[in-house]
């Protein structure tokens, strides 16, 4: 199956493939970080955040691995229709997570610019960090 404007011209299940194997690698990856997230918070007396941390961070990256894995069966066994849907899913799933990211950005400058305001100004740095949060947040919002 041929689609030509699929990562720029490359054939679907060549392009799910590399996909697939960016997901594990980058998962793998990502689970090695939060498992030496967990180890560092126990050995320097972390607070319970960093252990809750390192669990979500260790948790997704299984999920995002296994995600990739059933991505890279489903093209070896050429079901089509499976990997549609899978890339669908994950597309909206990026998508959602990039809408809170950004909202909590967007948010986080609002509230940095509320206290300066509030505080009586005393400092532009408050305001320009404040700004630059909020215009990333808001820009990538839209």
């Amino acid at each position: 199956m041929k689609i030509t404007r699929f990562c720029w011209g490359v054939e679907l299940s060549r392009a799910v493939k590399y996909l697939g194997i960016y997901g594990q690698v980058m998962s793998a990856i990502g689970a090695i970080g939060a498992i030496v997230l967990f180890a560092l918070s126990g050995l320097y007396g972390g607070a319970i955040f960093s252990f809750f941390l390192s669990g979500g961070a260790l948790g997704g990256a299984l999920v995002w691995f296994r995600f990739s894995h059933i991505l890279v069966e489903r093209n070896r066994n050429n079901n089509m229709e499976g990997v549609k849907t899978m890339i669908k899913i994950g597309s909206h799933i990026i998508g959602s997570m990039q809408a809170i990211y950004f909202s909590i950005l967007l948010i986080i400058g609002l509230i940095i610019g509320l206290v300066s305001l509030r505080s009586g100004g005393r400092g532009i740095g408050n305001d320009i960090v404040g700004g630059i949060i909020m215009w990333i947040g808001g820009i990538f919002l839209i």
